[in-house]
């Protein structure tokens, strides 16, 4: 069962006490909080609230603002910082580094620019890989090996969420753990990202065709992830009750889910390619 209720700051204590009555008469209940202000205060840390939402935000809809901001960035780094200068090179790739990095210190802007500031970074190290290609061909070893590191940072990180939502650390330890929690956060992107280059480079006749059939359906997949990964969420909340949810059976529904956002937009693309022929 989902509970949820809409406040402003001003009415928390209030929540606090529904919330606290839905968790012991209904022990399985997921409570959630949607807030009216810019952003989410420290008064709203509760061990009772499974989520605050503030209304403003626009769902899993952000990324195609985020998405239409940082290709205009992109244009502008291909035209004007993409020489062939390894250090010019550096000084963007340590620039946008930095960015991505003040973005969970910096207050919550118009526009998801915040969110534009932290996947910059990655859009920029896809140009880089796209350009030096050939120099980063380094096997297939490399690519299991960043499964494993990919697969310990996300276990960390887990952990530190967790830590996280503990109402008795003082100020200092919650800036270590966030710092912390940043720096894992970038090791499990990246680690992900490079483990899925690594292990589709190479002229393999069968690793073409996926390649083939991911290019052609990027956009849907894009378009398309969000909708599926948020959907079946709700539906493992549903159907299985937090207590029973081990690491284990989460990473499995985890890898299976991202599996369904990919294979769907694909099979989504194909219909509707069958369907522009025809007509």
């Amino acid at each position: 069962m989902v509970v949820f209720t809409s406040i402003c700051t001003n009415y928390a204590h209030k929540a606090r006490t529904l919330a606290e009555s839905v968790k012991k008469n209904i022990p399985d209940a997921k409570f959630l909080v949607c807030l009216t202000e810019r952003e989410v205060p420290k008064s709203m840390d509760c061990s009772y609230f499974d989520d605050v939402i503030l209304s403003k935000d626009i769902n899993y809809l952000w990324y195609l603002v985020m998405l239409s901001e940082v290709t205009l960035i992109v244009i502008l780094f291909r035209k004007y910082f993409m020489s062939s200068k390894v250090k010019t090179q550096l000084i963007v790739l340590v620039t946008c580094l930095i960015l991505s990095t003040i973005r969970y210190v910096l207050p919550e802007m118009p526009f998801q620019i915040n969110r534009t500031l932290e996947f910059l970074l990655w859009f920029y190290i896809g140009i880089l890989v796209q350009k030096n290609r050939d120099k980063l061909c380094l096997g297939k070893n490399y690519s299991l090996i960043l499964l494993f590191v990919w697969i310990i940072s996300f276990f960390i990180h887990s952990a530190i969420e967790i830590k996280l939502t503990q109402t008795d650390l003082n100020y200092t330890m919650l800036l270590i753990l966030k710092l912390i929690k940043m720096c894992i956060r970038l090791i499990m992107e990246g680690s992900a990202s490079f483990c899925i280059f690594w292990f589709f480079e190479g002229s393999d006749e069968v690793k073409n065709k996926w390649i083939s059939v991911l290019d052609s359906s990027s956009l849907t997949i894009y378009l398309l992830h969000p909708v599926i990964i948020m959907l079946s969420k709700q539906v493992i909340h549903m159907a299985i009750p937090a207590k029973y949810m081990s690491n284990i059976l989460y990473l499995f529904l985890l890898a299976m889910v991202l599996l369904l956002s990919i294979l769907i937009p694909c099979n989504v693309s194909k219909i509707l390619r069958k369907k522009s022929q025809k007509i």
